[in-house]
């Protein structure tokens, strides 16, 4: 017997269409459910990464700067290290791209974030429940990041793990002047 609290009318048109009986009544199927399921429970990580998510700052405006960085970063066995750094100057003023991505390049000053820029290492941008492969990679990935002067700290963040990598603040926060090109 088909308890009526726990059914849903779906009308069924298809059947309205071979029947061709516009001056009758549309016929119903009746579709029983059980209770519903209780919902999957939280647990502590996924509860901490949802909340740390929350609280990341939406990406401020882009900044527009000739002044770069070449950036090599290396992702060896969940752990983060700089291959290349090297500032250099842009013919024209560059906007650094907005994207998604697991990890971020932050610029920051006190509490404020400046800018941000999201990437993705090769083979890390899908989650996977295990670390399997995280654990046992070794990928690089390539940036052309921007020098923001006003920046007193920059990292790189793993929004995953929440991890974070300190960058040298002299090649990211400074303008470096190439031999040569002083104006003395």
């Amino acid at each position: 017997m088909v308890n009526p609290s726990k059914a849903i009318i779906v009308p069924v048109f298809l059947a309205t269409l071979i029947s061709c009986r516009p001056d009758g009544p549309l016929p119903v199927t009746r579709v029983s459910f059980g209770s519903a399921p209780p919902p999957p429970e939280r647990t502590t990580v996924e509860e901490e990464e949802l909340v740390a998510v929350a609280t990341d700052p939406p990406d401020p405006e882009a900044i527009r700067t000739e002044y770069r960085v070449d950036l090599v970063l290396r992702y060896h066995s969940m752990q983060l290290s700089v291959e290349k750094e090297r500032q250099h100057r842009a013919s024209a003023p560059v906007t650094t791209s907005r994207r998604l991505g697991r990890f971020a390049l932050e610029y920051w000053i006190g509490d404020e974030l400046l800018e941000r820029l999201r990437f993705d290492f090769p083979l890390l941008a899908v989650d996977s429940p295990d670390d399997v492969v995280e654990k046992g990679l070794d990928t690089r990935i390539q940036l052309d990041a921007p020098v923001v002067p006003r920046a007193t700290r920059v990292r790189v963040l793993d929004r995953k793990t929440r991890a974070e990598w300190p960058m040298n603040l002299e090649v990211f926060a400074s303008v470096i002047e190439e031999p040569g090109n002083s104006s003395d």
